[in-house]
């Protein structure tokens, strides 16, 4: 006897390629995240899997896209698929589909620590979170100095302290108020840090996509700029009509803003010197060229979504290529919504029924039985250009 089915990416809805799909005969499903299955296959190119030689039980069906290749789930890394209800076979089973998510995590834990060679600190955690809250808490003097930033999705925190003469410093997270884990950190006394201020861009190569505002990036908060170190030129012509503010929500970040025309290359340099970060470091010469973006490579997204139940929450997603959300709405009425300036590529549109009416998509639990979050429409690609769509 057999079991045949297709396994898909919860994220993206694309097929898996060499995803281990295995069964536990349900007496042994305690060995699941522990040891090696007996019984597996790998998807092919469309997501389609096969178990055969199958003989008469009761089994557990999983599915496991693994980053180790010892075909044990390991949370940290892997993603996982399941079906919740044990198969009882006695004959060939088809059409047994699977979606394969990333769990969270159930229990707050800092997965790595670190004191880098510049002097920051690096903490990365096993979970998201939502209100998270650092705070120093030996040498305690340090704490309100303190420069912190934490990662996109809340799942690392980066610490400056503006005083390294310290034994050891304890760094408390909290999330909500409610204190979650508190780090450990050594230093040696004849420790010493290099630093080199440096940036990173936003820009989509050379190109500044329309409507977006250059922005400037560096890797220590920055205490002060020189203007007159900065230079623009426009078609190798000197201006001065340029302002350079800070991110009032990054403190790592500044806006470089200037009425950019098209089919115009412009040069940015900051000279050594014309930026100075904590522990005065200060940048090397940093050189930047850019053009704006051709409105002809961007494209517009329009969509009309019309709930099929009101009164019901929904989530939106614009997800790209390389599976990560670029764009999120709630949706919860009839609404009409253009995203505009996409890069030109492939897109998905989800729209997932947000059960909890948490505003977030929710993954799975395979210790819960709890599958992620259910689509409220099939996915499909689309490149970026000028579409509109009405979902019902």
């Amino acid at each position: 006897m057999s079991i045949k089915g297709k396994v898909t990416n919860s994220l993206t809805g694309e097929p898996e390629l060499d995803a281990v799909a295995f069964i536990l005969p349900l007496n042994r499903d305690t060995l699941f995240g522990k040891g090696k299955p007996s019984i597996y296959t790998l998807t092919d190119s469309s997501g389609n899997y096969s178990l055969k030689n199958l003989r008469s039980d009761t089994y557990k069906l999983y599915v496991l896209k693994e980053k180790s290749g010892d075909k044990i789930y390991q949370q940290a890394t892997d993603e996982i698929g399941f079906l919740k209800d044990s198969i009882v076979l006695t004959k060939n089973m088809d059409s047994m589909n699977l979606k394969v998510f990333k769990e969270d995590a159930t229990v707050f834990r800092i997965v790595d620590k670190r004191l880098n060679p510049d002097g920051s600190i690096l903490l990365t955690f096993n979970q998201k979170l939502k209100k998270p809250e650092a705070i120093i808490l030996d040498p305690p003097a340090l704490d309100a100095s303190k420069k912190i930033k934490f990662s996109k999705n809340n799942d690392s925190l980066k610490v400056w302290l503006t005083d390294l003469s310290f034994d050891s410093t304890k760094v408390s997270i909290k999330e909500n108020g409610k204190l979650l884990q508190t780090a450990t950190l050594t230093r040696g006394k004849k420790e010493t840090y290099t630093r080199s201020l440096t940036a990173l861009n936003n820009l989509d190569n050379r190109a500044l996509p329309p409507g977006r505002t250059l922005k400037f990036t560096f890797n220590f908060p920055i205490e002060s700029f020189d203007a007159s170190k900065i230079t623009l030129l426009e078609d190798s012509v000197d201006t001065k009509n340029f302002t350079l503010t800070k991110d009032s929500l990054d403190q790592l970040s500044y806006y470089f803003r200037y009425p950019w025309k098209q089919k115009t290359m412009y040069d940015i340099t900051f000279a050594p010197g014309a930026f100075t970060a904590i522990f005065k470091a200060q940048n090397k010469e940093i050189k930047t060229s850019l053009e704006l973006g051709k409105k002809d490579d961007y494209g517009t997204l329009k969509v009309k979504i019309v709930p099929p139940e009101k009164q019901k929450s929904y989530i939106l997603e614009i997800i790209d290529g390389n599976k990560s959300i670029v764009n999120t709405i709630v949706v919860k009425q009839d609404t009409s919504v253009t995203f505009s300036n996409y890069k030109g590529g492939k897109y998905f549109i989800r729209i997932t029924y947000d059960t909890n009416k948490n505003g977030v998509w929710d993954t799975g639990s395979v210790a819960l039985g709890l599958q992620p979050e259910k689509y409220g429409m099939s996915l499909k690609s689309y490149q970026s250009g000028l579409i509109g769509k009405e979902m019902r």
